[in-house]
């Protein structure tokens, strides 16, 4: 889950996220906040009306949803998932092939 902005927000009270289409957090945060392109003012102001004017049931309804999500992915979780992926980033070069250890290379010899 990326966004922890986001995520800081949406866990502070009960309301409507409006989030731009291009934030990390869309991908986690898509069916429930209001996504808007960032470069359309008038996209981002009818996103604002919306939500200004969305009936408390569905506003709780996608507060509730982005805080399921909150709850279920855990910083425990997100920095386990960011160890994987740093652990498969790693690159195996033979020592007589890369003179220069220390830059992120690891050598097999």
């Amino acid at each position: 889950m990326a966004g922890r902005s986001a995520s800081s927000s949406t866990a502070a009270r009960p309301g409507v996220l409006v989030l731009s289409k291009l934030a990390g957090a869309a991908e986690d945060f898509g069916e429930d906040a209001l996504l808007v392109d960032p470069r359309l003012p008038d996209e981002i102001a009818a996103a604002i009306s919306r939500a200004a004017s969305m009936p408390r049931e569905e506003r709780i309804q996608r507060w509730r949803g982005m805080m399921d999500k909150l709850e279920a992915y855990t910083i425990h979780h997100w920095s386990a998932d960011f160890v994987r992926q740093l652990d498969k980033s790693r690159i195996t070069v033979p020592a007589d092939h890369f003179h220069y250890l220390g830059l992120g290379w690891m050598s097999e010899a």
